[in-house]
């Protein structure tokens, strides 16, 4: 609870004792906490699937290395093997690049609190604003890069041990 026990509510809201303030803030401060941790629980759950995306990715990116045969192999299916090599190194990189993100919206969180804080403790705000953050665009279109990678490196795969 800790920086919103010098929240309060004015009597703008139409309360006009200290009871209905009371249960007015523990209301609030009770939706702004389970609104926190369901955004905290999903954000965890989304960067926990990407990065068993990309250990299974770095794991078929070793054993496709590894076992590749030394026979002769048609355009199509050396074509189809280095499409499929080259998409899931993509999907690593840009999946890496997206799990930083994690890190940057940290770190903007950490100054918005600080700055609201800062606010509190000097008695400026009257209310305070629940705010989230966005990802920058070149986060969102490094996680469209990564699922594009790792589909087409799926469906290339695919046709290689098809034409194989």
């Amino acid at each position: 609870m800790g920086i919103f026990n010098s929240f309060q509510l004015y009597d703008r809201n139409g309360l006009t004792n200290d009871n209905e303030r009371s249960k007015m803030n523990e209301n609030i401060r009770s939706k702004i906490e389970n609104f926190t941790a369901l955004k905290e629980q999903a954000s965890e759950k989304y960067y926990t699937w990407v990065r068993n995306i990309i250990a299974m990715a770095v794991g078929l990116l070793g054993i496709l290395v590894s076992l590749k045969s030394s026979d002769p192999q048609t355009t199509i299916q050396h074509s189809l093997f280095s499409t499929s090599i080259g998409l899931i190194a993509s999907g690593i990189l840009s999946g890496s690049i997206l799990l930083f993100a994690e890190i940057k919206l940290m770190r903007e969180e950490i100054k918005i609190h600080a700055v609201w804080i800062n606010k509190v403790l000097k008695n400026l705000p009257d209310k305070f604003d629940v705010k989230t953050i966005p990802n920058p665009w070149y986060f969102k279109l490094v996680k469209g890069l990564c699922y594009f990678s790792f589909s087409l490196s799926l469906i290339s795969i695919t046709l290689y041990t098809i034409y194989s």
